[in-house]
Parts: C-alpha cells; sequence; structure tokens
C-alpha cells in the first residue's frame, strides 16, 4: 500500500513538475546566442572601435592628398599725419582713415616623403585588420562563455530534479518510518533520522535553486538581457566524440585569434621602424597660393590699391641633424620588434599548452561519461531494491540512505562528466578558431 502511495505522489509531483518547466519559456542555444551579438555590451563596444578603425583608413589620413584652405583678413587705422616738405612747406591731416584687407587661397601637397605616406596606409589597413580580429575574439570568447554557461544552466536543471528525486526517496521512507511507529514496529529514532536526512535533502535542493539563479543571471549579462529574466534551458547535450588533437592543433596555428592579432602586431612593429627609415630622406611638397591684397588710404600717393596673383613652386627638406633622435627611435623600434616577435612565441607556447591541457580533460571526460552512465544504472536498480526491501524491514535506514546517496552522487558525477566533455570542446574549437562547429 505504501509503495502505491508512494508512486501515485512521485507521479504526480513529476506531472507538476513538467507543468512548470511549460510555464517558462524554454531559451534554445542560437537564441541566446543571437541575443548576445544584438546586445552584448563588449561585443558592441569592439563593433564600434572597429568602425573608428574602418574610417582612419583613407588615403587622405594617411597623407596622400593635398591640403586647401583660405584665409582672409580686414585692418583698420586712424591716422594723424604731420609733414614737413624741404622747401617749407607744412601739411598737417588729423583723422585720416585707413584700411586694408587681404583674401588668399592656399593649396599644399606633398609629392614624396621618402614613401611614408604608402606605408601609413597600409599601417592604417593593418590596423584595420587587427581591429577585425579583435571583435571575432570577442564574439568567439563571449560565445564561448555564453555556451559554457548555459550548458551549466541545464546541468544545474539535471541536479535540481535529481534532488527532487532524493527528496521524494526521503519522503517515503519517512512515511514509512512513521507507519511503523504507529503499528508499533519501528521505532522513534528511526522517524528522527529519516526527518533529518529529509530536512538535508531540502537543504541542498535551496542551495542549488540559489546556484541556478546564479548561473542565469550570469546568463543574462552575456546575452545582454535585462536582468531576473525567468526561463529554462535545453538540456540536451550534443557531443562531439571524434575531435582529433593533431587536426585541432594545426587550426589553432593558423586561425587562433590571439595568435593572429599578435602576428600582426609583430607586422606593424616591422612597419614602425621602416617608416622611421624614411625620415632620413628628403620630403617634396608642391605650394601654390592665389592672393588678393587691396588698401585704402588717404594719406598716401594711392588713394586705393589691388593686388591680386598667383604664387607656386617646390619645397625640399631633407633634415641634416636633430638631436641623434632619428637613430634614437630607431633603436627603440628595432627593441619593439623584438619585443613583438617574443609576444609572438610566446602566445604559441601556451596556445600549445592550452591545447594539450584542455585535450586531455576532453578526452578523459569522455571516459567518465562512459562508465558514469554504467554507473547510474546500477544505482538505479539498487536504490528501488533497497526502498522495497526497507518497506519490507530487511533494509535498514543507513542502507536505504547509502543507496538513496549512491544513486544521486553517481547522476550528479554523469552530469558533470558530461558538463565537463562539452566544456571542454567548446574551449577547443574557440582555440583552434573553430567555434562555430561547436554549437550542436
Amino acid at each position: 500500500m505504501n509503495t502505491i502511495r508512494f508512486l501515485v505522489f512521485f507521479i504526480l509531483g513529476l506531472f507538476l513538475q513538467l507543468q512548470s518547466a511549460h510555464s517558462q519559456d524554454v531559451l534554445v542555444l542560437d537564441e541566446a546566442i543571437q541575443a548576445a551579438l544584438e546586445h552584448n555590451h563588449g561585443i558592441l563596444i569592439s563593433r564600434d572601435r572597429l568602425a573608428k578603425l574602418e574610417n582612419d583608413k583613407s588615403i587622405g589620413n594617411a597623407g596622400m592628398l593635398p591640403t586647401i584652405g583660405m584665409d582672409a583678413s580686414r585692418n583698420y587705422s586712424i591716422t594723424d599725419v604731420n609733414q614737413t616738405f624741404q622747401d617749407g612747406r607744412k601739411l598737417e591731416n588729423n583723422g585720416i582713415k585707413a584700411n586694408n584687407y587681404t583674401v588668399a587661397a592656399r593649396l599644399e601637397w606633398t609629392l614624396f616623403d621618402g614613401f611614408e605616406m604608402f606605408m601609413m596606409y597600409d599601417r592604417l589597413d593593418k590596423l584595420r585588420q587587427l581591429g577585425q580580429i579583435q571583435l571575432r575574439s570577442q564574439v568567439e570568447g563571449t560565445i564561448a562563455d555564453l555556451t559554457t554557461t548555459y550548458y551549466n544552466l541545464g546541468r544545474q536543471q539535471k541536479l535540481i530534479r535529481s534532488l527532487e528525486a532524493s527528496i521524494e526517496i526521503s519522503q517515503q521512507r519517512l512515511n514509512i518510518a512513521e507507519d511503523k511507529l504507529d503499528v508499533g514496529s519501528g521505532a522513534r529514532v528511526e522517524v528522527l533520522q529519516a526527518r533529518v536526512a529529509l530536512n538535508e535533502d531540502r537543504s541542498a535542493l535551496k542551495n542549488q535553486i540559489l546556484l541556478l539563479v546564479t548561473i542565469r543571471e550570469n546568463l543574462c549579462m552575456l546575452m545582454g538581457v535585462r536582468p531576473g529574466s525567468e526561463f529554462i534551458v535545453d538540456e540536451t547535450i550534443g557531443l562531439d566524440q571524434n575531435l582529433s588533437y593533431e587536426v585541432i592543433y594545426g587550426s589553432a596555428m593558423k586561425n587562433n585569434p590571439e595568435l593572429i592579432g599578435q602576428r600582426l602586431s609583430l607586422s606593424l612593429s616591422k612597419q614602425m621602424t621602416k617608416m622611421l627609415q624614411s625620415q632620413r630622406l628628403p620630403s617634396i611638397a608642391l605650394n601654390s597660393s592665389y592672393t588678393f591684397t587691396g588698401s585704402e588710404n588717404r594719406a598716401g600717393f594711392f588713394v586705393e590699391q589691388n593686388n591680386q596673383g598667383l604664387n607656386y613652386g617646390l619645397t625640399a627638406r631633407v633634415s641634416l641633424f636633430n638631436g641623434f633622435n632619428v637613430n634614437r627611435t630607431l633603436q627603440n623600434a628595432r627593441i619593439d620588434e623584438k619585443i613583438a616577435q617574443t609576444e609572438v612565441e610566446r602566445v604559441e607556447l601556451m596556445l600549445e599548452s592550452n591545447l594539450i591541457r584542455v585535450y586531455t580533460e576532453y578526452t578523459t571526460a569522455l571516459e567518465l561519461i562512459n562508465l558514469e552512465e554504467q554507473n547510474v544504472l546500477v544505482a538505479k536498480d539498487n536504490a528501488a531494491i533497497a526502498l522495497e526491501r526497507f518497506e519490507l524491514g530487511t533494509y535498514t535506514p543507513i542502507e536505504l540512505r547509502e543507496a538513496q546517496q549512491a544513486l544521486l552522487n553517481t547522476e550528479i558525477r554523469l552530469a558533470s562528466a558530461m558538463y565537463a566533455a562539452k566544456s571542454s570542446e567548446i574551449q577547443l574549437k574557440f582555440l583552434s578558431g573553430r567555434l562555430s562547429s561547436a554549437r550542436d
């Protein structure tokens, strides 16, 4: 009778859980990723930074285009004039007004600067490429974090259900102990032990729910959506169990965003050295202006005078000595180039080390999944047998509790192994620049 009552309560509880799950929105992984691409603040900032770099890449910013300007001025004066001529004549004129005005259009165009302008344009393009790599790294890093958090949330949902199932068993144990005590075949201590075990399970469930809420808020932050959003995630984990280390390693050395960015930084350092070397060459510029000047002066020989004309020419400049600053900056540029080369080597070694570590975690997790799947089947049978024997009086409360904890622990280990395998898979694909294939 007690077993029938337990089954009824268990089925009813499962039905209520399913109803509660359907009352919440199920967030699929692609929807979460799309939300992050549209709203994640780190991605939005990286996109804006790239937009600035794209604006900077222009021939005008590289110094290839002329500069054209216009100047205009007008000046007024009031003068008192006292003049004495050689023949004795005198001239006095007070309050004479005069004004001068100038309008000039000018053009300056650097024709040759040691090819620095062409190297600058190439540098601006490389900076734009570096911005693209940084955006890609930000996007893929965010997707990797989001995907890992998404599957972690699914794991916590599974663990909550396992704890709820454990609570059902503990509740059944308490009911059986109370029934035995009522008919005089049980002891009060068994009831107290069963109640303590039930409270322990309920406390563990509350802590698990708190952990789930924390992880869900982290997912909301990664998606850039309102905190406190209520949803559940799909708990299905599709594992790619055929990752080859050789393929992953080869792809990482070609496609890893951080490594590509560091190589671009090395290229920029080499280019800066060449640009500084070009400062030793002469520069040639075309100068031209068209000027219109005029003046009105009642005290001069001419009451009004206007001039206008075109001026043009070439200017050549070469630095002969500037306190050895060119040599100093060149030395520093070569040091920066050496540092950039060392950074490339450091990133390559760090990348290889991470690949070995994560791939070992990946293969170990796959092995644990196979082992724990078998353990879960055995633990479920053992827990069912223990509950029946406890009801019949052939199992002690301690033996039932051990079987119950064994089932819970194996389910926890299986969920953790599944999550570890998926997390390692995502990390491997992120490190190798193949994250798009991780969205299973």
